[in-house]
């Protein structure tokens, strides 16, 4: 709770505030809510979730519309790349299952019908399980890189998860 608090205290600081503003002191607690005055209106901190609304009086009404988060953008883009990840694992161990059958007797297995590419279509035909020594250069400059880009992304996880616990943000 204190690390949401001082989420809404640090956002409220860095709008821009007149004369008017009110100090980190002048913060009102709600249950579930704190809000924070500054110039033209209030922010809300949801405790619970942790977003960050700003809150004004439009025309007689209060409206409060959530403020830019990059964690939750950050969230959904790992999302998305772990969906995408278990199905490139899922299709892998298919294609390497159907090598290992044609080296042990000779004959091809058709990928499991859940081995679909990004359109939802299943692949045209199974690739070769030989590759010639070009192919295969270059496939393992690819795997290369993309161990690299991935021990980056998984390492800049880590770091976001640790400047998380440790109220960094």
């Amino acid at each position: 709770m204190r690390r949401l608090l001082m989420a809404g205290l640090a956002v409220a600081a860095l709008l821009p505030l007149g004369t008017g503003a009110a100090r980190a002191v002048d913060f009102v607690e709600t249950g579930r809510y704190a809000f924070v005055p500054v110039e033209g209106g209030a922010l809300r901190l949801d405790k619970e979730s942790g977003e960050v609304s700003r809150c004004a009086d439009q025309e007689g009404v209060v409206l409060c519309r959530l403020a830019a988060d990059d964690r939750t953008a950050y969230q959904d883009e790992i999302d998305r790349l772990g969906e995408r990840l278990e199905g490139l694992e899922t299709r892998l161990d298919t294609l390497e299952k159907g090598a290992e059958e044609k080296q042990t007797t000779g004959t091809v297995v058709e990928p499991a019908p859940e081995a679909k590419d990004r359109a939802g279509r299943a692949p045209a035909e199974p690739p070769s399980a030989k590759l010639d020594p070009q192919d295969e250069a270059e496939l393992n400059r690819f795997l290369a890189m993309t161990d690299k880009v991935m021990r980056r992304f998984f390492g800049m996880v880590q770091e976001l998860k640790r400047d998380f616990e440790n109220d960094r943000l």
